[in-house]
């Protein structure tokens, strides 16, 4: 198990890092493109159990699972969305982040 979480964790964030402290200019080239990357590797990530285990996902109990899923985490967007709004309403660049992040969010939820 330490060696899973020394590959899964560890070496992407010692990396990273190594990447930024002597190639600056190449994390700087790539840095646009991550973030379309990190959402299709999470995808695969979750998609691939999903696609293994497809007749317990698709059966009552898996069904009621997933709707539970997408109400807890569509509850705890709209939830985080407006305690941000709360907390930092005095904040300049509140309203442009939640904008952004609400963008961000409902597309993922697609």
């Amino acid at each position: 198990m330490m060696s899973s979480i020394v590959q899964i964790v560890v070496a992407p964030i010692a990396a990273g890092l190594l990447l930024n402290r002597f190639l600056p200019r190449l994390c700087a080239a790539i840095q646009p493109f991550l973030p379309p990357l990190s959402v299709f590797v999470t995808a695969l990530c979750v998609g691939s159990p999903l696609a293994i285990n497809i007749k317990a996902v698709l059966s009552p109990f898996g069904l009621a699972i997933v709707l539970l899923l997408l109400a807890f985490h569509t509850s705890s967007f709209v939830a985080g969305y407006h305690l941000a709004g709360t907390w930092f309403h005095k904040s300049a660049d509140e309203q442009y982040l939640l904008r952004q992040e609400c963008k961000v969010v409902f597309l993922l939820l697609l």
